[in-house]
């Protein structure tokens, strides 16, 4: 089985986005399958400038047929 997208976004401990990443078929395939799946992000923003160290919100979202799933976590950067 495989989800049509998936949509990954970071966000600042204060909820201000910093980063938007979209895996479908046309870029990330390997995302798209059922499973235990590691992404690295390279601690940059959107305009590609280092982010400080801290702690960063993670939430994904996946697209499977007609229903949307939803997770988030936190992670601390170095």
């Amino acid at each position: 089985m495989q989800v049509q997208e998936v949509n990954l976004s970071i966000y600042t401990s204060s909820f201000r986005i910093v980063r938007r990443f979209t895996f479908n078929p046309l870029n990330q395939v390997q995302f798209l399958a059922v499973g235990a799946h590691e992404f690295v992000w390279d601690v940059l923003d959107e305009e590609g400038r280092p982010l400080v160290p801290g702690t960063y919100l993670c939430f994904v979202g996946a697209k499977l047929g007609k229903k949307n799933y939803e997770a988030s976590g936190d992670f601390s950067t170095p």
